[in-house]
């Protein structure tokens, strides 16, 4: 064993010897004495069992800024790099080694999450293989040619060539699961050659059950299809086995709402590949959780003398304090996705708090008859963002000054009205790709979107929750982005 661990320690001062000449003859001789205190402290170290073999516990492990000559030295038994990168390497190692390394100053982090894989509803460790899940929700063996999807687990961090070489081999991402894998659409021809890769440490079927939200209770779904060309024989699957309400295209996707016909129809529909995930429909409804309050608040807050029977304000005769500090809207177009505004029509949309800055409207449901607010939410909202009530009810808060009711925070703001919610019961007739929701407001010059409005899911993100983040990250075209500071 001391031979095995004195060879790696011979090679780096070999290596090193050369360039003594131009270095610092103290900082080469700190350097060998790490390597030889290295050498010597691993001898000590190693457990024995009374059998003579060494007992060790052994596992992967990051550990930053570690030199090439290091993790030579440190090689043999017990020490094995797994991937380098640029700022950290991934190492297989002992316990006592670990210790080593850090005793000279060297980051390590253990890897605990490294083989776990967290799909809805299971949550599974690769070194023990795929979970149980029940019969009828197993994927059934692919036929040679068929697509099926899959779970790919790279050894680590994943490179971007390692993505490519799966991308080569024919493999289609879908998305990223965590951690370190994909969900991955493939043939099983492909699946073999992309299961032989040198950077892929598991690889397993991604089941029907995974594709199942552990909430849901009924048949009321929203299914979430990916792809950007999903046949169309894979669309007729899903509507053969729904009542659809409505449909339509999401970025990278599919989406469906409705009724599962059967418990068999939702084990058929979650057996296509082209299937990502069923969950619950809950239907959005209007919300505003105290938007008077916070406006309100801020004719007190900063207060100077702390007194709200006196006026703080010294830059301006009205407002809040972010007003007062010259913040009023101007120049900024604002998209309030709701109820409807007003009685639909410009420039006023029939309140005078509005002072001709409503630039227009849409309608944006299937049930398409304008954007008037026959509820009451919309327009209630649009005060809130920018009503300018001194120019309307001119009714001021007792004891707050100029601070006026109902004053909106951006009072010079224009306003760009979409209605989401139709009629005077304010059912939700909400688009099925919310991207359409942004990019008309968008396209209308909005920069600032407002939406009171949402479903209680106890904290669960949602096919809903992903578009509009995708809607509110994309909302712009490529040609747009260009032009966005």
């Amino acid at each position: 064993m001391g031979q095995m661990q004195l060879h790696p320690l011979s090679w780096y001062c070999a290596v090193r010897k050369g360039a003594m000449q131009n270095m610092d003859q103290k900082k080469i001789l700190s350097v060998g004495c790490l390597m030889l205190g290295i050498m010597m402290v691993i001898g000590s170290f190693m457990p024995v069992s009374m059998s003579g073999t060494a007992v060790q516990n052994v596992t992967v492990r990051m550990v930053y800024n570690i030199s090439p000559g290091v993790m030579n030295a440190m090689g043999g038994d017990g020490f094995n790099v797994v991937e380098t990168y640029d700022a950290f390497s991934i190492i297989e190692m002992t316990d006592e080694k670990a210790n080593l390394l850090e005793n000279y100053g060297y980051e390590v982090k253990h890897m605990p999450e490294r083989t776990m894989i967290s799909v809805p509803g299971y949550y599974f460790d690769t070194r023990n293989g795929a979970p149980s899940v029940p019969q009828e929700l197993k994927a059934k063996e692919s036929a040679p040619g068929d697509i099926g999807l899959y779970i790919v687990q790279m050894i680590g961090p994943v490179k971007n060539e390692w993505f490519d070489s799966m991308v080569r081999a024919g493999a289609e991402p879908i998305v990223d699961v965590s951690n370190y894998a994909y969900e991955v659409r493939m043939t099983p021809e492909v699946a073999k050659a992309v299961g032989a890769l040198d950077c892929v440490s598991w690889m397993g079927i991604y089941e029907p059950a995974y594709k199942i939200s552990p909430v849901l209770t009924g048949y009321d779904v929203i299914i979430t299809m990916i792809g950007s060309d999903i046949p169309a024989d894979s669309l007729n699957h899903v509507r053969g086995r729904m009542s659809v309400e409505k449909e339509g295209t999401i970025p990278d996707g599919y989406i469906f709402y409705g009724s599962i016909v059967s418990q068999s129809a939702m084990e058929e529909i979650a057996a296509s590949p082209y299937v990502q995930y069923i969950e619950p429909n809950i239907i959005p409804e209007l919300h505003d959780e105290m938007g008077m309050q916070i406006t309100g608040g801020f004719a007190w807050l900063n207060d100077p003398d702390g007194n709200i029977n006196t006026p703080y304000r010294t830059l301006g005769t009205h407002g809040s304090y972010a007003n007062q500090l010259g913040w009023d809207g101007t120049g900024v177009i604002v998209g309030i996705a709701d109820s409807g505004l007003g009685n639909g029509a410009t420039p006023n949309a029939g309140h005078n708090d509005f002072t001709g800055r409503v630039i227009g409207g849409i309608d944006l449901g299937a049930t398409v008859n304008g954007w008037q607010d026959e509820h009451g939410h919309g327009t209630h909202c649009a005060g809130l963002m920018a009503g300018d009530t001194y120019e309307g009810n001119g009714l001021i808060y007792a004891g707050a000054a100029k601070y006026y009711v109902a004053m909106g925070q951006a009072h010079e703001a224009q306003i760009f009205g979409q209605q989401i919610f139709e009629g005077a019961s304010a059912s939700a007739d909400i688009p099925a790709d919310y991207t359409v929701i942004l990019s008309t407001a968008y396209t209308a010059g909005a920069r600032v979107h407002s939406n009171s409005w949402g479903s209680n899911t106890a904290g669960a993100y949602s096919a809903a929750d992903v578009g509009y983040d995708t809607a509110a990250r994309d909302s712009s075209t490529n040609a747009d982005r260009k032009s966005v500071v």
